[in-house]
């Protein structure tokens, strides 16, 4: 396929996979979505005019934006740093920002303040924050983006509703359209090991979910665009939340919605690469990439009674190497006893390639 994704998440990848073309789907935006664009690398595209634009250009039309989406694939480091590269574009532009974080849920917003006023070293954000149990990604691949808004005094924002749930009796959203509907489906196709064969009503409940998720960064969007009217919020999201415009975008009240614009980076090494032009307001070619940056088993886990249930392995990766198979648990690893995810993930952030 021309696009990569993983059935860990809307926006997570481990290898390429045969699976539906998620940036050729015939939706979203009327004016735009029956043509397609060819996407080259280290090139940013206009999909409104199919113009090349220089990094300036895209700045400058960028400001005029009070939200801006960049989408990303979490263990794409290549997406990363097209995250930070507009904000350092937007930033040298004398754009005043503020950045959007699906990865942190709103009760760890007090974390974000203290790293943002240099109160705590990295250390000790990740603890305060409980980065690895909340979302549980390498640090590593966020790392720059974080310490450019620290230097920079920008200020961010969590997003994310509580794991609790406790807030979300007052999220109001827009009912999912077709459109969303298919998207989904795009995703969660039948091939995917974990959320693969499923009936119309399981794909309705996933749909649901998605969109509630979905209102809830959109409502803290909008309190955060009302608390800095003079700022442009760079909104870091995985692309399933940014694609076609049908995710945040679609939960946003006007004038907000009208004043957002997205960038979508897509891995175009390939010359023939295309993509629909309503996939994105602009995309944004980058090198192409089969395995992430930083360690990872290649499993998929879930957490169990007795340690964490594998329900997925990766055939190529290194848990599938060493022999883990769907119905193992995981209960100790590296030295350190297994309790929950969070265990595992912050273990392998300690880890290098190279390690055993």
């Amino acid at each position: 396929t021309r696009y990569r994704r993983s059935s860990r998440g809307l926006g997570d990848v481990y290898k390429r996979q045969a699976q539906p073309d998620l940036l050729d789907l015939e939706i979203g935006s009327p004016d735009r979505r029956e043509r397609e664009i060819s996407v080259q690398l280290d090139t940013i595209l206009d999909t409104a005019t199919n113009d090349r634009v220089s990094p300036r250009s895209l700045a400058e039309q960028l400001g005029r934006s009070r939200i801006v989406l960049v989408g990303e694939e979490h263990t794409g480091h290549e997406f990363h740093a097209i995250q930070l590269r507009v904000l350092e574009l937007l930033h040298a532009a004398g754009v005043s920002l503020t950045v959007g974080l699906e990865m942190i849920p709103v009760d760890k917003q007090a974390a974000l303040d203290a790293w943002i006023a240099g109160e705590l070293d990295e250390q000790i954000f990740l603890e305060t924050s409980d980065w690895y149990r909340v979302w549980g990604y390498n640090w590593g691949y966020y790392r720059d983006v974080f310490l450019f808004a620290r230097r920079h005094g920008i200020p961010m924002y969590a997003l994310r509703a509580n794991e609790n749930g406790a807030d979300s009796t007052d999220i109001v959203a827009v009912p999912p359209s077709n459109e969303q509907r298919k998207l989904m489906a795009a995703f969660f196709e039948a091939d995917s090991p974990v959320h693969g064969g499923l009936s119309p009503g399981q794909l309705d409940s996933l749909v649901v979910a998605q969109t509630k998720r979905d209102a809830a960064m959109a409502q803290r969007v909008v309190e955060a665009v009302g608390s800095h009217p003079e700022r442009t919020m760079v909104l870091l999201a995985g692309t399933g939340h940014v694609l076609y415009e049908l995710g945040i975008v679609a939960q946003l009240p006007e004038p907000v919605r009208s004043s957002a614009a997205t960038i979508l980076p897509i891995p175009a090494e390939e010359a023939s690469m295309t993509a629909r032009a309503s996939v994105a307001n602009f995309l944004w070619g980058i090198p192409d990439s089969d395995h992430p940056r930083y360690p990872d088993l290649g499993v998929i886990t879930m957490q169990a009674d007795d340690g964490l249930r594998v329900i997925h392995v990766e055939p190529e990766s290194p848990g599938g190497k060493a022999g883990l198979a769907v119905g193992d648990v995981l209960t100790r690893f590296a030295g350190t006893d297994l309790d929950g995810r969070r265990d595992l993930s912050a273990t392998l952030a300690t880890l290098s390639w190279s390690d055993e």
